[in-house]
Order: C-alpha cells, then sequence, then structure tokens
C-alpha cells in the first residue's frame, strides 16, 4: 500500500481513534490496518490476504463527503465483513463456482450459471449484514441511511438546499453545540418513501416487468440502495436490533464518546450476536 496514507495514531488519528472505537463497539480484538488512498470514487474495501493481518481502504473522496460519524458508519460496515468472515466463505464460494466451470456441456453450464446467481444472491445478503454491523456502532439509523444516501446521490448536488437530514437528531452523542451532519438537504424519509414506491411498483408490475427488474438486480453484488435503506430502516425498529442494544453495556469509546458495547453480551441462545 505504498501508493496509500496508512492511518494510525500519528497519522490522521481522529480516523484512527474511530476505527478502534468501531472494534471495541463490536468486539473485534484486532483492530485492522487502514489505508486512505486518493480516489475520485468513493468507496471502501476490506482485504486480508494469505492468513496476514487484514486491512481497509478508505477513498479520499469518501471521506470527504462524510461527516465523522458517518465515515465511522462507513468502517464499521467493513469491519461486518470481517466479523461475519465474509472473505473466507467467498474464497470458498468461488472455487466451488471455478470446479463447476471445467463440467463440459450444457450441464456443465447450467450448474455454473446457477452457482453464480446463488454467489451474487450471497453477496447481498451479505451487505445486508454489513449495514447491520454499522447500525450497531452508529446506534443511529440516520447515520447510516445518510452514508448510504451520500454514496446513491453525493453530496456536492445537494450543498445548494441548506438544513440538515431530514429525520435525525441535530445533534448526536459527542458533537459540539450546533454541529450538524453535513448532508444538507437529503431527506431520509423521503428515500424511504422512494423505497416504498419502488416496491409497490413492483408488485403492481406485469409479470414480464418483474423478471427484467429481477434479472437486472441479479447481477449486482450490491442491493438496490433504496431497498439497503428500507432494511435497514426495518431492522432498526425491529426488535432483533433493540435487544441487542439493551442487552448490552454502557461504556466510553473515548474521552468524550460513550456507545453500547455489544461483544461481551450474547444472545438469548447463547450464541453471541446475529447480523443476518
Amino acid at each position: 500500500m505504498a501508493n496509500s496514507v496508512r492511518v494510525s495514531e500519528k497519522q490522521l488519528p481522529g480516523l484512527h481513534e474511530s476505527l478502534t472505537d468501531a472494534c471495541h463497539v463490536l468486539g473485534l480484538k484486532i483492530v485492522p490496518d487502514l489505508y486512505v488512498k486518493q480516489n475520485p470514487v468513493p468507496n471502501a474495501y476490506t482485504m486480508a490476504i494469505n492468513g496476514e493481518k487484514p486491512f481497509i481502504v478508505v477513498h479520499s473522496s469518501l471521506l470527504d463527503m462524510c461527516t465523522p460519524q458517518e465515515a465511522q458508519a462507513v468502517l464499521a460496515h467493513e469491519l461486518g465483513h470481517l466479523l461475519c468472515e465474509h472473505g473466507i466463505w467467498l474464497s470458498l464460494a468461488n472455487i466451488a463456482t471455478l470446479g463447476l466451470g471445467v463440467l463440459a456441456g450444457p450441464l456443465g453450464a447450467a450448474l455454473d450459471a446457477a452457482a453464480e446467481a446463488a454467489l451474487l444472491d450471497w453477496s447481498r445478503s451479505a451487505e445486508y449484514s454489513c449495514d447491520r454491523a454499522a447500525l450497531l456502532v452508529a446506534q443511529n439509523p440516520a447515520v447510516v441511511a445518510s452514508a448510504l444516501l451520500k454514496l446513491t446521490g453525493g453530496s456536492g448536488l445537494t450543498k445548494m438546499e441548506g438544513g440538515g437530514v431530514s429525520g435525525e437528531a441535530d445533534q448526536l452523542p459527542g458533537q459540539q453545540s450546533g454541529e450538524l451532519l453535513a448532508s444538507q438537504g437529503l431527506s431520509v424519509e423521503a428515500f424511504l418513501e422512494q423505497a416504498a414506491a419502488y416496491d409497490a411498483a413492483l408488485k403492481g408490475a406485469s409479470p414480464a416487468v418483474r423478471a427484467s427488474a429481477m434479472a437486472s438486480t441479479g447481477s449486482r453484488t450490491h442491493p438496490i440502495p433504496v431497498l439497503r435503506v428500507a432494511e435497514l430502516d426495518r431492522w432498526a425498529k425491529g426488535p432483533e436490533y433493540n435487544g441487542i442494544l439493551k442487552r448490552g453495556r454502557v461504556v466510553a469509546v473515548s474521552d468524550e464518546n460513550t456507545a453500547i458495547e455489544l461483544s461481551a453480551v450474547p444472545d438469548e441462545a447463547g450464541e453471541g450476536m446475529a447480523l443476518f
């Protein structure tokens, strides 16, 4: 990662603290390395190579458009991949898919296509799980939804609108008085309404239109953004998320901020925190 900036206590210390706080809340004992890379396309990804210490790469353009709280939600999303060991399962699935691809004839082609479709479906489900990890760290659904909105529609287009994000608290824990999230003009409620309208339109569409929509989403590695926000809202209002918070305990994750620690509290079955 010679072409990136490695984040540490001496380099971008605020971002480093945000990462360590998120690891603390999720119960990750190994804090992955974090790099910031100059790139105009907002993105972040996690990698673990040959059993080495995992690392996260965040593009500079993503940090530019996010508030500190939103940036931490992005980091927590990436930590969710590590927490759920998605890299291991993805590697195994890819090996299995390659094995099916060597089979000759129509049967081999059909099995290969089915395996690829199942892998993409799993990949989209994995992203939902990581959105839940982001919510468990942010402990404010508006923060995660706002980050998703910015990744979908950008932030520069809305600066002329003024105001903050509709539907969220004006002040979050750890913020100075009067400091608002920077996603100006974006409305979480409007995006949820958009998701509901999409779902209603899809349900009322003809079989041909529904099949076309399914085909367009079936090739995606990530769910459609409006559906991610809708699923996040559904889970935030449900008993599982709120039960996890109730079973947690309030801890200090930095000198100024507190959060609910989740890692030490198992679920009812004693099997730990379920993200899926």
